[in-house]
């Protein structure tokens, strides 16, 4: 799963997918999502911004089972806009160079 963002634009280029990379979840209390501000998946993969983010309190416990609800999350707390939730993995799709 990964998230389609509106353009977050960088010297080098445009941000176009949020990705969530790896969490680190210490259960009941809180979790770490490691994520990445990449390129259009077919033609640019770069990493243009990359961090980790803890999902603490009432935003861990409304976390359940849905993972989309840690990508509408994040995108609020890196303030991005998701256009469209990707279903199968970011890395899967065939590169355009």
């Amino acid at each position: 799963m990964y998230a389609k963002i509106q353009p977050v634009t960088y010297r080098t280029g445009e941000a176009k997918c949020l990705v969530v990379r790896n969490t680190s979840v210490q259960l009941g209390n809180r979790a770490v999502v490691e994520w990445s501000l990449m390129g259009n998946q077919a033609s640019d993969r770069r990493d243009y911004e990359s961090g980790g983010t803890q999902l603490v309190g009432d935003d861990y416990l409304a976390w359940g089972h849905d993972d989309s609800y840690v990508y509408v999350w994040l995108a609020a707390q890196l303030n991005v806009t998701i256009d469209s939730m990707e279903e199968g993995s970011y890395w899967d799709a065939p590169v355009n160079l």
